[in-house]
Protein backbone atom coordinates (compact mmCIF):
# COMPACT_ATOMS: atom_id res chain seq x y z
CA UNK A 1 0.00 0.00 0.00
CA UNK A 2 2.71 2.28 0.82
CA UNK A 3 4.99 1.15 -2.39
CA UNK A 4 8.00 0.36 -0.51
CA UNK A 5 10.15 -2.38 -1.60
CA UNK A 6 10.15 -5.92 0.23
CA UNK A 7 13.16 -7.80 0.25
CA UNK A 8 12.35 -11.39 -0.40
CA UNK A 9 15.74 -12.45 0.28
CA UNK A 10 17.60 -10.73 2.17
CA UNK A 11 21.28 -10.70 3.83
CA UNK A 12 22.06 -8.55 6.92
CA UNK A 13 24.99 -6.54 7.14
CA UNK A 14 28.13 -8.81 8.42
CA UNK A 15 31.08 -7.87 9.24
CA UNK A 16 34.06 -7.49 7.00
CA UNK A 17 35.95 -10.44 8.89
CA UNK A 18 32.61 -12.28 8.74
CA UNK A 19 31.70 -13.36 5.28
CA UNK A 20 27.99 -14.70 4.59
CA UNK A 21 29.13 -17.77 2.71
CA UNK A 22 32.72 -19.78 3.15
CA UNK A 23 33.97 -23.03 1.46
CA UNK A 24 37.32 -24.54 2.21
CA UNK A 25 38.24 -27.93 1.14
CA UNK A 26 41.33 -29.41 2.48
CA UNK A 27 43.06 -32.27 0.32
CA UNK A 28 46.01 -34.41 2.35
CA UNK A 29 48.68 -36.61 1.55
CA UNK A 30 48.19 -39.95 3.35
CA UNK A 31 52.61 -40.21 3.44
CA UNK A 32 52.84 -36.40 4.92
CA UNK A 33 54.28 -36.27 8.46
CA UNK A 34 50.96 -34.06 9.54
CA UNK A 35 48.79 -36.71 8.16
CA UNK A 36 47.41 -37.89 11.74
CA UNK A 37 47.97 -35.24 13.84
CA UNK A 38 46.91 -31.88 12.01
CA UNK A 39 44.43 -33.49 9.29
CA UNK A 40 42.75 -36.35 11.58
CA UNK A 41 43.55 -38.68 9.45
CA UNK A 42 41.45 -37.38 6.66
CA UNK A 43 42.60 -37.57 3.26
CA UNK A 44 39.61 -35.10 1.51
CA UNK A 45 37.60 -32.28 4.03
CA UNK A 46 35.18 -29.71 2.91
CA UNK A 47 33.35 -27.62 4.78
CA UNK A 48 30.70 -24.86 3.72
CA UNK A 49 29.93 -22.01 6.80
CA UNK A 50 26.74 -19.80 6.00
CA UNK A 51 26.00 -16.98 8.30
CA UNK A 52 23.04 -15.62 7.90
CA UNK A 53 20.01 -15.23 5.80
CA UNK A 54 16.17 -13.49 5.81
CA UNK A 55 13.49 -14.95 3.68
CA UNK A 56 9.93 -13.37 3.10
CA UNK A 57 6.85 -15.21 1.46
CA UNK A 58 4.99 -12.54 0.06
CA UNK A 59 1.53 -13.83 -0.90
CA UNK A 60 1.15 -11.38 -3.38
CA UNK A 61 4.80 -11.90 -4.82
CA UNK A 62 4.55 -16.13 -4.88
CA UNK A 63 0.97 -15.59 -6.66
CA UNK A 64 2.51 -13.48 -9.43
CA UNK A 65 5.86 -16.03 -9.53
CA UNK A 66 3.05 -19.01 -10.44
CA UNK A 67 1.78 -16.73 -12.78
CA UNK A 68 4.71 -16.21 -14.33
CA UNK A 69 5.72 -19.92 -14.02
CA UNK A 70 2.27 -20.81 -15.81
CA UNK A 71 3.96 -19.32 -19.39
CA UNK A 72 7.06 -21.71 -19.65
CA UNK A 73 4.84 -24.79 -19.01
CA UNK A 74 4.20 -24.65 -23.34
CA UNK A 75 7.95 -24.68 -23.35
CA UNK A 76 8.63 -27.27 -21.44
CA UNK A 77 6.14 -30.14 -22.95
CA UNK A 78 8.09 -29.46 -26.26
CA UNK A 79 10.21 -31.95 -27.66
CA UNK A 80 13.92 -32.00 -27.16
CA UNK A 81 17.27 -34.28 -27.54
CA UNK A 82 17.54 -34.23 -23.47
CA UNK A 83 17.06 -38.05 -23.45
CA UNK A 84 19.34 -38.95 -25.81
CA UNK A 85 21.67 -36.69 -23.79
CA UNK A 86 20.91 -38.09 -20.43
CA UNK A 87 21.44 -41.74 -21.96
CA UNK A 88 24.99 -40.40 -23.24
CA UNK A 89 25.46 -38.77 -19.55
CA UNK A 90 24.44 -42.12 -17.95
CA UNK A 91 26.79 -44.39 -20.03
CA UNK A 92 29.75 -41.91 -19.52
CA UNK A 93 28.76 -41.94 -15.40
CA UNK A 94 28.23 -45.93 -15.56
CA UNK A 95 32.21 -46.44 -17.19
CA UNK A 96 33.77 -43.81 -14.70
CA UNK A 97 32.25 -45.55 -11.70
CA UNK A 98 33.26 -48.87 -13.04
CA UNK A 99 36.73 -47.68 -13.78
CA UNK A 100 36.63 -46.27 -10.27
CA UNK A 101 35.50 -49.19 -8.76
CA UNK A 102 38.29 -51.58 -10.19
CA UNK A 103 40.37 -48.54 -8.49
CA UNK A 104 39.28 -48.97 -5.26
CA UNK A 105 39.59 -53.18 -5.43
CA UNK A 106 42.96 -52.38 -6.06
CA UNK A 107 44.03 -50.44 -2.66
CA UNK A 108 43.42 -52.41 0.46
CA UNK A 109 41.62 -49.97 2.39
CA UNK A 110 42.92 -48.69 6.29
CA UNK A 111 39.98 -48.59 8.83
CA UNK A 112 41.47 -45.71 10.57
CA UNK A 113 41.58 -43.58 7.61
CA UNK A 114 38.70 -41.73 7.13
CA UNK A 115 37.94 -40.78 2.87
CA UNK A 116 35.85 -38.08 2.70
CA UNK A 117 34.35 -35.26 5.74
CA UNK A 118 31.51 -32.86 4.49
CA UNK A 119 30.51 -30.64 7.18
CA UNK A 120 27.83 -27.78 6.43
CA UNK A 121 27.24 -24.86 9.06
CA UNK A 122 24.38 -22.65 9.06
CA UNK A 123 24.03 -20.10 11.73
CA UNK A 124 20.77 -18.14 11.20
CA UNK A 125 17.78 -18.48 9.22
CA UNK A 126 14.66 -16.21 9.34
CA UNK A 127 11.50 -16.86 7.20
CA UNK A 128 8.49 -14.81 7.57
CA UNK A 129 5.37 -15.16 6.02
CA UNK A 130 3.13 -11.81 5.13
CA UNK A 131 0.60 -10.51 2.94
CA UNK A 132 -0.60 -6.81 2.04
CA UNK A 133 -2.25 -5.62 5.14
CA UNK A 134 0.24 -7.60 7.77
CA UNK A 135 2.90 -9.95 8.93
CA UNK A 136 1.39 -13.69 9.58
CA UNK A 137 4.25 -15.48 11.03
CA UNK A 138 7.95 -15.33 11.86
CA UNK A 139 10.64 -18.15 12.68
CA UNK A 140 14.30 -18.34 13.07
CA UNK A 141 16.49 -21.42 13.41
CA UNK A 142 19.82 -21.10 14.49
CA UNK A 143 22.83 -23.20 14.67
CA UNK A 144 22.61 -26.11 12.03
CA UNK A 145 25.35 -28.46 11.72
CA UNK A 146 25.28 -31.08 9.57
CA UNK A 147 28.57 -33.46 9.11
CA UNK A 148 29.46 -36.83 7.61
CA UNK A 149 32.41 -39.21 7.78
CA UNK A 150 33.26 -41.46 5.17
CA UNK A 151 35.57 -44.77 5.93
CA UNK A 152 35.74 -48.06 3.89
CA UNK A 153 33.98 -49.67 6.53
CA UNK A 154 31.70 -47.32 8.23
CA UNK A 155 29.66 -44.30 7.20
CA UNK A 156 28.80 -41.71 10.15
CA UNK A 157 26.13 -38.64 9.65
CA UNK A 158 25.66 -36.52 12.81
CA UNK A 159 23.36 -33.36 13.09
CA UNK A 160 22.67 -30.70 15.51
CA UNK A 161 19.88 -27.73 15.39
CA UNK A 162 20.42 -25.66 18.53
CA UNK A 163 17.48 -23.32 18.40
CA UNK A 164 13.77 -23.17 16.69
CA UNK A 165 10.93 -20.26 17.33
CA UNK A 166 8.10 -18.92 16.19
CA UNK A 167 6.37 -16.10 16.70
CA UNK A 168 3.06 -14.44 16.21
CA UNK A 169 4.04 -10.66 15.40
CA UNK A 170 0.06 -9.60 16.44
CA UNK A 171 0.70 -7.22 19.13
CA UNK A 172 -2.85 -7.78 20.65
CA UNK A 173 -1.93 -11.30 21.08
CA UNK A 174 -1.60 -12.72 24.58
CA UNK A 175 0.83 -15.60 23.64
CA UNK A 176 3.79 -14.15 20.91
CA UNK A 177 6.06 -17.47 21.35
CA UNK A 178 4.07 -20.01 19.49
CA UNK A 179 7.27 -22.55 19.59
CA UNK A 180 10.10 -22.10 21.51
CA UNK A 181 12.95 -24.21 22.53
CA UNK A 182 13.54 -25.12 26.46
CA UNK A 183 17.06 -25.74 27.08
CA UNK A 184 20.32 -25.91 24.71
CA UNK A 185 20.06 -28.58 22.15
CA UNK A 186 16.93 -28.52 20.05
CA UNK A 187 17.97 -31.70 17.93
CA UNK A 188 21.18 -34.23 17.95
CA UNK A 189 21.67 -36.99 15.91
CA UNK A 190 24.11 -39.51 15.38
CA UNK A 191 24.25 -42.38 12.79
CA UNK A 192 26.68 -44.96 12.28
CA UNK A 193 26.24 -47.20 9.06
CA UNK A 194 28.41 -50.49 8.75
CA UNK A 195 29.28 -51.79 5.40
CA UNK A 196 30.65 -54.87 4.28
CA UNK A 197 30.12 -56.54 7.72
CA UNK A 198 30.99 -60.49 8.37
CA UNK A 199 28.23 -62.99 8.47
CA UNK A 200 28.09 -62.55 11.99
CA UNK A 201 24.56 -62.78 13.56
CA UNK A 202 25.49 -60.67 16.37
CA UNK A 203 26.42 -57.98 14.48
CA UNK A 204 24.13 -54.63 13.55
CA UNK A 205 23.85 -52.73 10.27
CA UNK A 206 23.48 -49.18 12.03
CA UNK A 207 23.29 -47.52 15.50
CA UNK A 208 21.46 -44.50 15.84
CA UNK A 209 21.44 -41.93 18.30
CA UNK A 210 18.88 -39.32 19.07
CA UNK A 211 18.49 -36.39 21.74
CA UNK A 212 15.50 -34.62 21.47
CA UNK A 213 15.08 -31.28 23.97
CA UNK A 214 11.87 -30.04 24.84
CA UNK A 215 10.04 -27.84 22.72
CA UNK A 216 6.93 -25.41 24.03
CA UNK A 217 4.03 -25.33 21.61
CA UNK A 218 1.32 -22.77 22.23
CA UNK A 219 -2.46 -23.43 20.71
CA UNK A 220 -3.89 -20.98 19.84
CA UNK A 221 -6.61 -21.55 16.76
CA UNK A 222 -6.76 -17.57 15.37
CA UNK A 223 -2.95 -18.19 14.57
CA UNK A 224 -3.13 -21.65 12.56
CA UNK A 225 -5.87 -20.15 10.73
CA UNK A 226 -4.13 -17.57 9.86
CA UNK A 227 -1.66 -19.62 8.39
CA UNK A 228 -4.07 -22.14 6.92
CA UNK A 229 -5.59 -19.20 4.72
CA UNK A 230 -2.57 -17.59 3.86
CA UNK A 231 -2.28 -21.02 1.85
CA UNK A 232 -5.40 -21.30 0.61
CA UNK A 233 -4.78 -19.31 -2.46
CA UNK A 234 -2.12 -21.21 -3.86
CA UNK A 235 -4.80 -24.02 -5.64
CA UNK A 236 -2.18 -25.06 -8.14
CA UNK A 237 0.66 -25.32 -5.39
CA UNK A 238 -1.58 -27.64 -3.39
CA UNK A 239 -2.56 -29.88 -6.87
CA UNK A 240 1.71 -30.71 -6.61
CA UNK A 241 1.83 -31.27 -3.27
CA UNK A 242 -1.23 -33.43 -3.55
CA UNK A 243 0.79 -35.36 -6.80
CA UNK A 244 3.94 -35.03 -4.62
CA UNK A 245 1.93 -36.73 -1.49
CA UNK A 246 0.80 -39.87 -3.65
CA UNK A 247 4.77 -40.05 -5.21
CA UNK A 248 5.83 -40.29 -1.81
CA UNK A 249 3.41 -42.82 -0.62
CA UNK A 250 4.05 -44.82 -3.18
CA UNK A 251 7.73 -45.19 -2.69
CA UNK A 252 7.17 -45.89 1.07
CA UNK A 253 5.21 -48.31 0.10
CA UNK A 254 8.10 -49.79 -1.73
CA UNK A 255 10.72 -49.02 0.76
CA UNK A 256 8.36 -50.82 3.21
CA UNK A 257 7.86 -54.10 0.84
CA UNK A 258 12.11 -53.98 0.67
CA UNK A 259 13.00 -53.33 4.69
CA UNK A 260 10.14 -56.37 5.53
CA UNK A 261 12.13 -58.56 3.40
CA UNK A 262 15.87 -57.28 4.37
CA UNK A 263 14.87 -56.07 7.96
CA UNK A 264 17.77 -54.00 8.96
CA UNK A 265 19.44 -54.45 12.67
CA UNK A 266 19.42 -50.69 14.08
CA UNK A 267 20.32 -50.35 17.64
CA UNK A 268 18.57 -47.32 19.22
CA UNK A 269 19.33 -44.88 21.55
CA UNK A 270 16.07 -42.70 21.89
CA UNK A 271 16.04 -39.93 24.80
CA UNK A 272 13.01 -37.66 23.61
CA UNK A 273 12.10 -34.28 26.22
CA UNK A 274 8.33 -34.80 24.72
CA UNK A 275 6.75 -31.06 24.18
CA UNK A 276 5.15 -28.93 26.29
CA UNK A 277 1.60 -28.18 24.83
CA UNK A 278 -0.03 -25.03 26.06
CA UNK A 279 -4.29 -24.39 25.18
CA UNK A 280 -4.69 -20.79 26.28
CA UNK A 281 -8.48 -19.91 27.21
CA UNK A 282 -7.94 -17.21 24.03
CA UNK A 283 -5.49 -15.75 22.17
CA UNK A 284 -5.75 -12.93 24.85
CA UNK A 285 -6.38 -14.66 28.07
CA UNK A 286 -3.47 -15.53 30.69
CA UNK A 287 -5.33 -18.73 32.34
CA UNK A 288 -3.99 -21.81 30.21
CA UNK A 289 -4.10 -25.37 30.18
CA UNK A 290 -0.58 -27.09 30.63
CA UNK A 291 -0.52 -30.74 29.29
CA UNK A 292 3.21 -32.35 29.78
CA UNK A 293 4.40 -35.04 27.01
CA UNK A 294 6.53 -36.43 29.74
CA UNK A 295 10.21 -37.94 28.89
CA UNK A 296 10.38 -41.04 26.06
CA UNK A 297 13.13 -43.11 25.96
CA UNK A 298 13.56 -45.73 23.39
CA UNK A 299 16.37 -48.87 23.77
CA UNK A 300 16.48 -52.30 21.96
CA UNK A 301 18.52 -55.42 21.93
CA UNK A 302 18.49 -58.12 19.57
CA UNK A 303 17.83 -62.21 20.05
CA UNK A 304 18.55 -64.97 17.78
CA UNK A 305 18.04 -68.88 17.71
CA UNK A 306 18.75 -72.17 15.81
CA UNK A 307 15.50 -73.39 14.07
CA UNK A 308 15.19 -77.34 15.05
CA UNK A 309 14.02 -77.79 11.41
CA UNK A 310 15.90 -75.76 9.34
CA UNK A 311 19.11 -74.84 8.86
CA UNK A 312 18.39 -71.35 9.51
CA UNK A 313 17.91 -68.64 12.53
CA UNK A 314 15.01 -66.56 13.71
CA UNK A 315 15.80 -62.97 15.22
CA UNK A 316 14.28 -60.56 17.46
CA UNK A 317 14.07 -57.78 18.71
CA UNK A 318 12.84 -56.27 21.92
CA UNK A 319 12.03 -52.67 22.33
CA UNK A 320 11.12 -50.98 25.35
CA UNK A 321 9.53 -47.68 25.35
CA UNK A 322 9.64 -45.57 28.88
CA UNK A 323 7.21 -42.87 28.87
CA UNK A 324 8.00 -40.64 32.26
CA UNK A 325 6.25 -37.61 34.07
CA UNK A 326 3.34 -37.21 31.39
CA UNK A 327 1.05 -34.84 33.41
CA UNK A 328 -1.76 -32.58 33.32
CA UNK A 329 -2.09 -28.70 34.87
CA UNK A 330 -4.22 -25.47 34.78
CA UNK A 331 -2.28 -22.43 34.97
CA UNK A 332 -1.82 -18.38 34.56
CA UNK A 333 1.60 -17.53 32.22
CA UNK A 334 3.39 -14.38 32.36
CA UNK A 335 2.68 -12.03 29.78
CA UNK A 336 5.06 -11.89 27.22
CA UNK A 337 7.18 -14.44 28.61
CA UNK A 338 5.49 -17.57 27.77
CA UNK A 339 6.29 -18.81 31.90
CA UNK A 340 4.11 -20.25 34.05
CA UNK A 341 3.73 -18.33 36.88
CA UNK A 342 1.34 -20.26 39.20
CA UNK A 343 -0.57 -24.31 38.18
CA UNK A 344 -2.57 -26.52 39.49
CA UNK A 345 -2.03 -30.53 38.89
CA UNK A 346 -5.04 -32.04 37.32
CA UNK A 347 -3.62 -35.13 36.32
CA UNK A 348 -0.91 -36.28 38.72
CA UNK A 349 2.81 -37.29 36.74
CA UNK A 350 2.39 -40.83 35.46
CA UNK A 351 4.58 -43.44 33.90
CA UNK A 352 3.96 -46.02 31.40
CA UNK A 353 6.55 -48.97 30.10
CA UNK A 354 5.86 -51.04 26.83
CA UNK A 355 7.81 -53.81 25.66
CA UNK A 356 7.34 -54.58 21.88
CA UNK A 357 8.87 -57.44 20.74
CA UNK A 358 9.02 -58.46 16.91
CA UNK A 359 9.93 -60.99 15.19
CA UNK A 360 12.08 -59.93 12.39
CA UNK A 361 12.20 -63.67 10.53
CA UNK A 362 7.95 -63.62 10.41
CA UNK A 363 8.01 -64.55 7.08
CA UNK A 364 9.35 -68.33 8.00
CA UNK A 365 9.25 -68.50 11.09
CA UNK A 366 5.60 -68.42 13.80
CA UNK A 367 6.55 -69.73 16.97
CA UNK A 368 6.53 -66.32 18.11
CA UNK A 369 3.76 -63.81 17.19
CA UNK A 370 5.17 -60.73 14.52
CA UNK A 371 4.76 -58.08 16.91
CA UNK A 372 3.93 -58.76 21.08
CA UNK A 373 3.15 -55.53 22.55
CA UNK A 374 2.83 -55.51 26.63
CA UNK A 375 2.04 -52.92 28.80
CA UNK A 376 1.67 -51.53 32.49
CA UNK A 377 -0.29 -48.65 33.74
CA UNK A 378 -0.07 -48.52 37.65
CA UNK A 379 -2.31 -45.54 38.51
CA UNK A 380 -4.19 -42.40 37.01
CA UNK A 381 -5.15 -39.95 39.74
CA UNK A 382 -7.02 -37.23 38.39
CA UNK A 383 -8.21 -34.02 40.43
CA UNK A 384 -10.83 -32.12 39.07
CA UNK A 385 -12.85 -28.64 40.43
CA UNK A 386 -15.66 -26.19 39.08
CA UNK A 387 -12.84 -23.84 37.59
CA UNK A 388 -10.90 -26.61 35.86
CA UNK A 389 -14.05 -27.89 33.98
CA UNK A 390 -15.34 -24.26 33.21
CA UNK A 391 -11.68 -23.58 31.60
CA UNK A 392 -12.04 -26.67 29.45
CA UNK A 393 -15.53 -25.84 28.29
CA UNK A 394 -14.19 -22.16 27.84
CA UNK A 395 -11.39 -23.35 25.15
CA UNK A 396 -13.41 -25.18 23.22
CA UNK A 397 -15.82 -22.27 22.72
CA UNK A 398 -13.39 -19.15 22.26
CA UNK A 399 -10.50 -20.40 21.65
CA UNK A 400 -11.65 -23.49 18.71
CA UNK A 401 -14.05 -20.57 17.68
CA UNK A 402 -11.34 -17.83 17.21
CA UNK A 403 -11.11 -16.74 13.78
CA UNK A 404 -8.54 -14.84 12.00
CA UNK A 405 -9.37 -11.46 10.99
CA UNK A 406 -8.48 -11.48 7.80
CA UNK A 407 -10.09 -14.73 6.56
CA UNK A 408 -13.08 -14.88 4.93
CA UNK A 409 -16.08 -14.46 7.59
CA UNK A 410 -18.94 -13.73 5.08
CA UNK A 411 -18.35 -15.31 1.70
CA UNK A 412 -20.80 -18.08 1.66
CA UNK A 413 -18.82 -21.49 -0.20
CA UNK A 414 -20.87 -22.23 -3.58
CA UNK A 415 -22.13 -25.50 -3.48
CA UNK A 416 -21.23 -27.49 -7.10
CA UNK A 417 -23.28 -30.70 -7.51
CA UNK A 418 -21.45 -33.16 -10.52
CA UNK A 419 -24.21 -35.09 -11.46
CA UNK A 420 -22.67 -38.49 -13.15
CA UNK A 421 -23.95 -40.11 -15.83
CA UNK A 422 -26.39 -43.30 -14.80
CA UNK A 423 -25.78 -46.46 -17.04
CA UNK A 424 -28.98 -48.46 -17.77
CA UNK A 425 -28.48 -51.47 -15.47
CA UNK A 426 -28.14 -54.83 -18.45
CA UNK A 427 -29.87 -57.95 -17.45
CA UNK A 428 -27.30 -60.20 -16.10
CA UNK A 429 -27.05 -63.69 -17.19
CA UNK A 430 -27.32 -66.32 -14.89
CA UNK A 431 -23.96 -67.10 -12.75
CA UNK A 432 -22.87 -70.88 -12.70
CA UNK A 433 -21.95 -72.12 -9.19
CA UNK A 434 -18.25 -72.47 -9.28
CA UNK A 435 -16.45 -74.63 -6.55
CA UNK A 436 -13.12 -73.42 -5.43
CA UNK A 437 -10.39 -75.38 -3.81
CA UNK A 438 -8.70 -74.08 -0.58
CA UNK A 439 -5.46 -75.16 0.36
CA UNK A 440 -4.39 -76.05 3.96
CA UNK A 441 -2.13 -73.59 5.51
CA UNK A 442 -0.66 -72.89 9.22
CA UNK A 443 -2.28 -70.84 11.06
CA UNK A 444 -0.31 -68.23 13.21
CA UNK A 445 -0.44 -65.49 15.76
CA UNK A 446 0.09 -62.02 13.66
CA UNK A 447 -0.52 -59.35 16.38
CA UNK A 448 -0.01 -59.70 19.98
CA UNK A 449 -1.93 -57.05 22.60
CA UNK A 450 -1.58 -56.91 26.63
CA UNK A 451 -2.15 -53.85 28.10
CA UNK A 452 -3.19 -53.27 32.35
CA UNK A 453 -4.33 -51.31 34.07
CA UNK A 454 -4.11 -51.33 37.28
CA UNK A 455 -6.01 -48.06 39.36
CA UNK A 456 -8.02 -45.19 38.23
CA UNK A 457 -8.56 -42.67 40.87
CA UNK A 458 -10.72 -39.53 40.61
CA UNK A 459 -11.66 -36.72 42.68
CA UNK A 460 -14.19 -34.17 42.14
CA UNK A 461 -13.79 -30.65 44.06
CA UNK A 462 -16.64 -27.72 44.44
CA UNK A 463 -15.75 -24.09 45.43
CA UNK A 464 -12.98 -22.46 43.65
CA UNK A 465 -9.16 -22.24 43.99
CA UNK A 466 -7.35 -19.43 43.73
CA UNK A 467 -3.66 -19.75 41.67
Amino acid sequence: ATGENVNIINSPFVDEDEPLLSIRFIKANKKGPEFKTTYNNTTQSITVEFSTLDIVLHQGVLLSLLEFSKKFEAIGKQPSNVPDMQKRAASTISLISQRSFVFTERNKPHADIQLLKVKAIVDNIQLGLCNAKCVIVHSRVEGIEFSIGMQHQTTGVTSLMRKIEVTDPDPMTYHPKIFSVQGTDMLRLELTHFKNLAKDINNVDAILSLHLGRAQIVFVNKFCMSIVHFFDNFAVAKAKLDEARRLVQEASMDMAKNLQENVPHVKLEVMIKAPLIVVPQNSRSQSVLNVHLGDVTVHNRFEHGAIKTKKDNWFVENMIVKLTNLCISRGIVQHGAGSTAAEIILLEPLSFIVDIRRNLSCAYYHDIPSIEVKGVLEKIDIKLNQEDVRLMMQIATENVDERYADGPTSAKAKLVIVRDRRVSARPRSPSVASTVSVLPREIYCSLKLDFKLLAINIELYRGLVNL
